[in-house]
């Protein structure tokens, strides 16, 4: 078939797509059942490699008591507001971790143990308490 502008090409494409919608749905459907211990490796793979980078970039220790083995650490937001954007921009996990990466890794953000994350949200950190004067 030899099409003269890029529209024929485009109508081409989208008649294909509207006859062959239902037999492709089930071809994906199939694909995917089949193939999903696959996909989900490779899932697991890309959040550890996407983690490890933001980690990496934020200094890859915790900024209060200095722990420093990963999975104890966590993406903290520095001056709160993790639960505000969690649910307006329904960022977490792994999502946030990508958009962090998409987004050339903005100030606002810094690595915490879970222990100090946790003891920031319900007051101050007890590595922090004998801090202040």
């Amino acid at each position: 078939m030899a099409f003269k502008t890029y529209e024929q090409v485009l109508a081409y494409k989208r008649s294909w797509y509207q006859k062959n919608k239902k037999k492709r749905h089930a071809y994906l459907v199939q694909y995917y059942q089949s193939h999903k211990e696959q996909r989900n490796a490779a899932d697991r793979i890309l959040r550890r490699r996407v983690r490890t980078e933001i980690l990496d970039h934020y200094g890859n220790r915790c900024i209060c008591c200095g722990e420093d083995r990963e999975v104890f650490l966590a993406i903290d937001h520095v001056n709160g507001g993790g639960y505000a954007d969690k649910g307006k921009h329904r960022r977490s996990g792994t999502g946030l971790y990508v958009w962090i990466k998409k987004n050339g890794y903005p100030d606002g953000f810094q690595i915490l143990c879970h222990n100090c994350n946790w003891a920031k949200e319900v007051g101050i950190c007890p590595h922090q308490a004998g801090k202040v004067k």
